[in-house]
This record gives structure tokens, C-alpha cells and sequence, in this order.
């Protein structure tokens, strides 16, 4: 073949002797021992086309088929681990390997091709692996790479390479025309009788060693014991002599190659083909061999597991712990490796969590380091890339994790994930594992892994219950640098036990939901029976207040002659369908307070009006679902949000392409919607949330909290952001139409440095590659890009982002006076300085970073962290710090100038371009707030503007009561103080240009 050296296949013959050309005749030599032919490798250029790649395994491949059918399975052999070295091993690590697992066209076969004919090929190798292990049993052959460098080399100069030499003598044996004469092999170990072995005197000893045979010869019956122990120790020599060493094979199998079990390749170093960097002979170790065989004989049944088997069994060396296979270690296991006293592993522990988390508290390890979640959210990012961005970091925690290939584990954790996605979802806690995982095992070139990284089973929750929170230690890293993003916006993951991670739903179950949103669509008007004579005057009020008369008011004859004269108002007539518009513009006829009004028909009007006048409808409470309720009822306050839910087209107007599989079935949409329809035409006094309740108990995953499985919907009190998080992510993916956004034509952006430019390229990128065209994108996510700019060279930098909560943390004062929510937003958002890399500078410099908001968002969600972390009781407790927040925000001083945002507009076209030329002044109108010591226990309840103007309405689950003015001043200065464990903990603020009916129509 053309593809296989010469020189290669003549040094193959030409060591130690094994079946000749025909393998017949009398004169059959022994085959060479297994460990000798199964050490081969494929060296290649890493930047070799794959192709070339796919062809060379593919020529190995049928090199082996001809060397077994003339009689040469030992070459045969060999040319098949060649050619599943480079399936396994070579075309998995190749840089087109991502591309080459979706590809249907020429690669993807003859890679596909290449698997199957290895898989096919196993049963046979494996017979010829065993009649090679049976016919060095019968000829006694020892291994050539168990001896010492000097019986192997015999009178060769200890600087004259190995391949040079062989080579040499195998042109000089072919230059004679003769066939070399075989080796003399030694008597069969099964001959050997009980005679005393001298112990080689090539090996180097001393005085030890010396006196240990002295002291053992002394004793009968142990000369035979000392000497095999002496022998075998020698043959563990570690000295390190100068001749090369052949490269060990790679024969480990990769994950969704050619078969499904856990792989274990060391990853290949960027290095030179011919470089002799970490090629240097070293003896081979007995924990080396053992992990090769276990590598091995994962594969086709023990396909190439070497001849230790029958070897001659040696003295057993301390052995280190075995480190599990898989994906996920449990804290049990991790424990146990990293007792120091029965375990010598050295382990990095890299938590994925904030700062501030990470700070509260952490698995108590010296090797416990923290990689914030900022860092891990660009796909494909290197381990190098990772410790660059690490600059913040304490020095010794980048330094440990540039180390990483110096210890033997690598555990993440977070603080209860169970498992690694496969690939990327639209969850960023999932994302963050995944591309961590995707960095130390595919992205570490330079300093591979000695094991693949584990995931901590249960996170930080499952370690405390294991072993305890006295195996949780508290820093306090963040004083060094806290980055604004883990202040100010950080993920809902903050307090640890949120999780909005579901299961996926059978048909039968979805079938069931779908049957219980029927019948509540239409079970309340089929059976909508007046039963009382209280019910008929609740549903039916009395127009007037007064007596009726039978007598005709005055009628003025101006009124008498204009009646009849002046014909209503033309109306245009709804459409069929009505227009989507994913941009969030509306038309002028449809709601537009200059012609809308003047469009709708007096019954629109008196129907509006009576609706209002019933009273609100209250929730019922089980005894802990008051954290549904109260958010319930602030999602029927957010206007714009409860306009377009109610509409007859929602929410199969945010449904995907139709040959989009598979397709969601909404139901979390489905149900919402009919649970607020019913609420907003206020028919009943107070309702139950069954369905919504039953549907997260069979879709929420849950938390481990101690010794059970907590979910929402179940019978225990929950936390509002976790509720209300998972409302956003579930409906999120139910209205995810971003591949319906990106088959529009997407607007041109000149590709200059301008700012305006980057933040339009930049939120075109993000909203895309996030996901973000989602309904509750729509109303509630901004955007954002951060400026840092450097003191030194006055380099300035970017850093796009976008959020759907912000979170801000109140501190108290000294002089125990309120703290100012809009102090907080200031010292967090306009600036701060912080030490960082600059690019410009290539080094480290004082930098000044604010954040500055390109997008704004319809409805403005703040969640107000309420917990804190005592180190003294190590548990997080409630803080009751006195806040005062604002009616009305204006957010202009942390926005980009309004000249930006407009040119950003134009840019990006009336398709992409909503919430960047709007006004920055937003409007409180609603208030969550939570009276108790912990999430667990406590009660919720809600304020939320009311229909006139200054009218506010309390909503404690079915209690319903509004006030205004002078009651409505005391109750805020009451919120304010906190008295009586009662604090604010969520408010929902909307965009002053979204629509309201505060005061458009007045309760008289």
C-alpha cells in the first residue's frame, strides 16, 4: 500500500522473530509477543485534512484484511489498531470533527464506513489476538519492552537512535539477498525447573538492595523468592536511559464512535511530528499497563487486552484509588478521594457559581477554586481562553487551574445539577457546565487532563447532606473584586435552590393536559346556572342608583334634531388573522389613544366599564401557594403582558415554523392564559390554580432539600423568584420563534469600529444565538453593553449582555437610616474601578466598567435579595434593612444617549429595533411582599395599581381591598420600614409609552 513506509514495515520484520511470509512449513517461527505487536501508533500532522485522515484508516483497514488473508495476522493486527487508533483517537480531536458528526455528504460516509468495518472486523482480531497470546505460551517468548535498554540495544551506541539502527540492519539483511537468521529464543517458562536464577548484573545496586539478598539467602527456601523479587524489581526500574522509547497505542475507545462505552483518550499535545518534548524512554509503570488494559478491554470483549493475564503474577506496588468512568461522581466518592490519609489524588475542585455564592460557601478543599459563570457563557472556549479570563480571579486560583493537568481529578460543581447536558440549551446554568466540560475535555491542548472531568452529583446541596455544613467553609475572595454582573444581575441561581430544569412530558400526559384546558375554556359556559337570587344582583347590578321612572327625561331639541342626522363612525372590521409583529410596533388604528377611542362603540365601552366595576377576582389558598398567587395577580397588573394574552390568536401566534419538529404543545401558555382570561373578566369571586398547580408537579424536577425532593406545585412553600423564574423559562421555550426571526432579511451593518455598529452586530448576535425572540423576551429582557475603559491608554472595551431580573442586595446603615434603591442602582451601575487586562496594555491596569443599557425593556422585573449568609449559624437568614424604592424610575443616566440608540434603531430596521428609541422613565405597579424568617415558611401577598388613578389594590390570596391617597401614603411608608418580618421583596416597574387604563376610566 501506498500509504504504509517501507522502512515502517521492514523494522516491523525485522525485530525479534515471529511467522514468517507464508506461515507454513516446518520452519515456522514464533510469533513476537502480544505487548511488542500491539504497540504501534499513526503519527500525523494535527493539521492533516480530515480526508486524507479518513483515507489513511481506511488503507489501514484493508491492509489488514490482505495481511490476514496471506498469513500474516501479526501485521495484520497491527495495521487494524492503526486503523482504529485513527477512528478513535485522531478523527475525534481533528478541528473539523464538530462539523464532520453533522455532515451527510462524502466524509460522513466514508466515516460511518470506516466504523462499521472496524465493528465488523472485531470477532475476527479477537481470534487472532488469542491464537497469538496461545502461540507465545507455547514458545515461552518474553516481551522486548519489559527488558532493559541495554539487552535490547546490545553493543549499539546509547546515542544512536533505535529506528536508525534497525533500519540499518534491516537494509543490511536485505542487501545480502539471505533471510536473517531467527533470534535464539529462550526454554519455555513452563520447562523451567526449580534452579536458582542469577540475578542480572546490568542493573544497578545498592547497599539496600545488597544486604535485603544477604539477609534473605540466609533463610531456607527463600533463594528462589529473593531472586524473582530482585528480578522483578529490576524490570521496574525507573531510571530514565538515553535511548527513545516506541510510543505506547492508543486503542481506548471515544464516546459515539464505535461504541457507546466511557472513553478515557489522553489528549495529544501541540507539539512537533519529530520533536523529542515528552518522548524520552521511561520504564513502563505497573498503574500504566493496568490503565491500558482497562482501556483495552472496554472494546469488543477484552478485543486487545495484552498477555498480562498469564504472566507471571509480581509483587504488588501501593496502588492508587480507583477513580470512577463516567460523566458524574457522587459526594460519597469524592470524599473518600479527597481523604488524604487513605488517598494520595490530587484533585481540582472548580465551582461554577458567583462570587458572592462561592464566597457564602464552598466545599472545604484546598484544591476548591472559583470560575465565575460570566466566563463560561462564549460557546466553544479553550481551557486557555479560560484561564485568560481569569484575571480577576485571585492569583492562586488561576494558577491552580493553569495546573489542571497536574492533578489527577477534575470535579465541577454547582449547587445541585445532577448531569452535563449533551448539548446546548437555552438554560444558561446548563450551558455554563456544558462548556466547561466541552473546555477541559476537547478545547486543552496544551495541557490535557489525566482523567476526564467529573460533575458532582446534587451539587453543593447533595455534598452538605452528605457530609454536613461543617465541611463548608466561608471566604471572602469577593472583597478583592466582585464583577458588576454577579452583583447587580446575577442569575437566579443566587440562593441555590432554584432549578428550572423539567422533564419532558409523555403524549398520554400531554393529552390529559390538553383535556383539562377544554374544559376549562368551556365548562363554565355550559353550566352557567343563576342559582341564587345574591348571584343574579352580583352578576346583573342595577344601572342607575336611583328609582326608576316612567317618564322620558327632557330631551333637548338640538339633541332631537342632530339624533339620527350623524351616522356612527366607520370602523374598520377585524381581521381574520390578525398581524404578527414581532417588533413590538403597533398600528395606529388598532390601539393608539389618538383613533382608538374614538373606534370603539359605546357598548365596547359600557361592556369595559361594567367589567371594571365588579371586583377583582381572589386565589385560593391551599396554605402554601401563596407564592403563585401573588404572582399571578402581578402578571394580570403588567400591561401589554396581559393584553396580548388574552387575545384570541395567543399563544398560537408564537408558535414556531410549522416544519419545525418537534413541535411544542404549549401547554404552560395554554393554561396561563386561561387562568388570567377568567381572572380579567372578574365573573367570580375567587378561583382555584389546579392545573397550573398539577402541571408543574409533573413537569418541575425539583431541588434536594435533606432527605426529599421539593417541586413546585407540591405541598410545601416556595420562594417568588423561583416561581416566577420558572414561568420565564417555560414560556420562553413555548414562544421561542427566533427561526422565524432569522428567515427575515436581516439588516445590513457596516463593518466599521464604530459603537454604534458594535452594539447593533452585537444584539443581532446575542438575541439570536440566545434564543431571545420569546414572548417574555418580548416584555421584560433588555440589553445592555458594558463599557470599560482603561485609565491607562484610555483603551475602551464592550461586553454585551441582557437579563430579564435584576437583582440588587440592600446593605444597612451605619446611621440606620433607609437605604435608597436608587443609591444601590447608582453605586452599582455607573461605574466602578476594578483592576483588568487590557489588550492595549498587555497587562494588568486600573479600568473603570459601568453598565450601560441599549435596550430597554417594556416591563422592568427587580427582585430584592432578602438573604444573606451567616457564618456564625452557617445558614443563610433573612435581613429586614429598611429600603425605599421609587414610584417612578428614570433610567437615563445608566442608558446609552438617546443620538446612540437612534442611529442603533435605523440600523437595525422596524424588524429588530424595539425598546432602542424609547423613553428611559419607568412606573412602579406592582409590589410582592413576603412576611417571614426564610423562604420555607411565611406568607406572600401582593399591591398592584388599581383602574382609576391613585388607586391601589391589596391581593392576599382570596382578600381583596382598595385605598387611595392618604391610606395608600401610609401603607408605603409602612413597606418602606419593614416592621414585623413584612418586607418587599419583587417590584415590577412598565415603561412609561406602554399602555395602562389607570384613569381612563373613573369609579364614581
Amino acid at each position: 500500500m501506498t500509504s504504509i513506509s517501507s522502512d515502517r514495515i521492514i523494522s516491523t520484520n525485522g525485530v525479534g522473530g515471529h511467522a514468517s511470509g507464508n506461515g507454513s512449513g516446518p520452519t515456522k517461527a514464533p510469533f513476537r509477543h502480544i505487548d511488542d505487536l500491539v504497540l504501534v501508533g499513526v503519527d500525523l500532522d494535527p493539521h492533516t485534512p480530515l480526508r486524507k485522515i479518513l483515507e489513511l484508516g481506511d488503507a489501514h483497514m484493508r491492509q489488514a484484511t490482505t495481511y490476514n488473508d496471506f498469513r500474516r495476522p501479526d501485521l495484520a493486527l497491527q495495521e487494524y489498531i492503526k486503523a482504529f487508533t485513527i477512528a478513535v483517537d485522531k478523527v475525534p480531536k481533528h478541528k473539523d470533527y464538530p462539523s464532520l458528526k453533522s455532515d451527510r455528504g462524502d466524509l460522513g460516509r466514508l466515516y460511518n464506513a470506516l466504523k462499521t468495518k472496524i465493528s465488523s472486523a472485531g470477532s475476527t482480531f479477537d481470534k487472532i489476538k488469542e491464537d497469538i497470546k496461545e502461540d507465545n505460551r507455547r514458545s515461552g517468548v518474553q516481551p522486548t519492552v519489559s527488558k532493559n535498554s541495554s539487552e535490547i540495544a546490545g553493543p549499539i551506541s546509547s546515542n544512536t537512535p533505535l529506528k536508525t539502527t534497525m533500519q540499518t540492519q534491516a537494509n543490511s539483511s536485505m542487501s545480502t539477498g539471505h533471510k536473517p537468521k531467527p533470534a535464539v529464543q529462550p526454554k519455555p517458562q513452563a520447562l523451567h525447573g526449580n534452579a536458582i536464577k542469577q540475578t542480572p548484573i546490568s542493573f544497578p545496586q545498592d547497599l539496600t538492595s545488597r544486604f535485603a539478598r544477604l539477609r534473605d539467602s540466609q533463610r531456607p527456601g527463600t533463594s528462589m523468592k529473593a531472586a524473582n523479587q530482585t528480578q522483578t524489581l529490576a524490570l521496574l526500574d525507573t531510571s530514565v536511559p538515553a535511548m527513545p522509547k516506541l510510543p505506547k497505542a492508543i486503542y481506548s475507545p471515544a464516546r459515539g464512535t464505535v461504541t457507546s462505552e466511557v472513553a478515557n483518550l489522553p489528549s495529544s499535545a501541540p507539539r512537533g511530528m519529530f520533536s523529542r518534548i515528552n518522548s524520552m524512554t521511561s520504564a513502563p509503570s505497573v498503574a500504566a499497563s493496568a490503565l491500558t488494559d482497562n482501556a483495552i478491554a472496554t472494546l469488543s470483549r477484552n478485543q486487545f487486552v495484552t498477555a498480562h493475564a498469564y504472566r507471571t503474577s509480581q509483587p504488588s506496588t501501593p496502588t492508587q484509588p480507583k477513580i470512577p468512568t463516567g460523566d458524574t461522581i457522587t459526594p460519597k466518592t469524592l470524599g473518600s478521594l479527597m481523604n488524604r490519609k487513605h488517598s494520595n489524588v490530587e484533585i481540582l475542585i472548580i465551582d461554577v457559581r458567583d462570587r458572592v455564592s462561592f464566597d457564602e460557601g464552598h466545599i472545604n478543599y484546598p484544591g476548591t477554586i472559583c470560575v465565575e459563570p460570566e466566563i463560561l457563557m462564549r460557546e466553544n472556549i479553550s481551557a486557555d481562553d479560560i484561564a485568560d479570563s481569569m484575571v480577576l480571579a485571585p492569583p492562586d486560583e488561576r494558577l491552580a487551574f493553569e495546573q489542571r493537568d497536574k492533578v489527577d481529578l477534575v470535579v465541577i460543581y454547582d449547587q445541585d445539577s445532577d448531569s452535563v447536558p449533551s448539548k446546548i440549551t437555552g438554560n444558561s446554568l446548563e450551558m455554563v457546565l456544558y462548556n466547561l466540560r466541552q473546555a477541559l475535555s476537547y478545547y486543552s491542548y496544551n495541557r490535557p487532563l489525566k482523567n476526564s472531568p467529573k460533575l458532582l452529583e446534587g451539587g453543593l446541596t447533595s455534598w452538605i447532606y452528605e457530609f454536613g455544613e461543617q465541611f463548608v467553609e466561608v471566604s471572602n475572595t469577593a472583597s478583592m473584586h466582585v464583577p458588576m454582573s454577579a452583583k447587580s444581575t446575577r442569575s437566579h441561581s443566587d440562593k441555590g435552590r432554584y432549578r428550572t430544569k423539567t422533564r419532558t412530558l409523555s403524549q398520554n400526559e400531554i393529552n390529559q393536559f390538553e383535556d383539562l384546558i377544554k374544559k376549562d375554556q368551556t365548562g363554565t359556559h355550559e353550566f352557567d346556572y343563576i342559582k341564587t337570587r345574591d348571584d343574579f344582583i352580583r352578576r346583573y347590578p342595577s344601572i342607575k342608583g336611583g328609582p326608576e321612572s316612567m317618564i322620558s327625561p327632557p330631551i333637548d331639541e338640538q339633541e332631537a334634531l342632530l339624533a339620527g342626522i350623524a351616522p356612527a363612525p366607520p370602523r374598520r372590521p377585524e381581521p381574520t388573522i390578525p398581524r404578527t409583529r414581532y417588533s413590538g410596533l403597533d398600528s395606529r388604528d388598532d390601539h393608539s389613544e389618538v383613533g382608538g377611542l374614538a373606534m370603539v362603540s359605546s357598548a365596547d365601552i359600557a361592556a369595559e366599564a361594567t367589567r371594571l366595576s365588579r371586583g377583582r377576582t381572589g386565589l385560593w389558598n391551599n396554605g402554601v401557594i401563596c407564592y403563585c398567587n401573588s404572582t399571578i395577580q402581578a402578571f394580570l397588573a403588567s400591561p401589554g403582558f396581559i393584553d396580548e394574552i388574552i387575545r384570541n390568536n395567543w399563544p398560537e401566534v408564537w408558535r414556531a415554523d410549522p416544519d419545525r419538529e418537534p413541535s411544542r404543545p404549549q401547554l404552560l401558555a395554554k393554561i396561563l392564559k386561561n387562568l388570567l382570561q377568567w381572572m380579567y373578566r372578574r365573573e367570580f369571586d375567587s378561583m382555584k390554580i389546579t392545573t397550573l398547580m398539577r402541571y408543574m408537579n409533573s413537569v418541575h424536577e425539583g431541588f434536594k432539600d435533606h432527605n426529599t425532593i421539593n417541586k413546585l406545585g407540591d405541598d410545601k412553600q416556595h420562594d417568588i423568584d423561583e416561581f416566577t423564574n420558572f414561568i420565564f423559562v417555560q414560556l420562553a421555550a413555548e414562544t421561542d420563534v427566533t427561526s422565524t426571526m432569522q428567515k427575515l432579511e436581516q439588516p445590513h451593518i457596516p463593518e466599521d469600529g464604530s459603537i454604534v455598529a458594535q452594539i447593533a452586530r452585537e444584539y443581532l448576535r446575542f438575541w439570536i444565538d440566545q434564543h431571545k425572540f420569546t414572548f417574555i423576551d418580548r416584555h421584560f429582557s433588555g440589553f445592555n453593553m458594558n463599557h470599560r475603559r482603561c485609565y491607562t491608554c484610555n483603551n475602551e472595551t464592550y461586553l454585551s449582555d441582557s437579563h430579564h431580573t435584576y437583582f440588587f442586595t440592600p446593605e444597612a446603615r451605619k446611621d440606620g437610616k433607609r437605604v435608597q434603591l436608587t443609591d444601590i442602582i447608582e453605586h452599582e451601575w455607573s461605574g466602578e474601578d476594578i483592576t483588568m487586562h487590557c489588550e492595549k496594555c498587555k497587562s494588568n491596569q486600573l479600568a473603570n466598567v459601568s453598565l450601560r443599557l441599549a435596550k430597554l425593556p417594556r416591563l422592568l422585573r427587580v427582585y430584592i435579595r432578602r438573604y444573606a449568609f451567616d457564618r456564625e449559624k452557617l445558614a443563610t437568614v433573612k435581613t429586614f434593612v429598611p429600603l425605599e424604592f421609587p414610584l417612578e424610575l428614570d433610567l437615563a443616566p445608566y442608558s446609552w444617549d438617546l443620538g446612540t440608540r437612534r442611529q442603533v434603531s435605523r440600523l437595525l430596521g422596524p424588524s429588530f429595533n424595539e425598546g432602542f428609541l424609547v423613553p428611559t422613565e419607568y412606573q412602579l405597579y406592582a409590589i410582592q411582599v413576603h412576611q417571614g424568617v426564610t423562604t420555607n415558611s411565611g406568607h406572600y401577598w401582593s399591591w398592584v395599581r388599581g383602574d382609576s388613578t391613585g388607586e391601589w389594590v391589596f391581593l392576599d390570596d382570596t382578600k381583596v381591598r382598595h385605598i387611595f391617597a392618604e391610606e395608600w401614603e401610609a401603607q408605603l411608608q409602612n413597606l418602606y420600614n419593614c416592621p414585623e418580618q413584612r418586607t418587599p421583596v419583587q417590584l415590577f416597574y412598565k415603561r412609561k409609552d406602554i399602555r395602562v387604563p389607570w384613569g381612563n376610566f373613573s369609579k364614581s
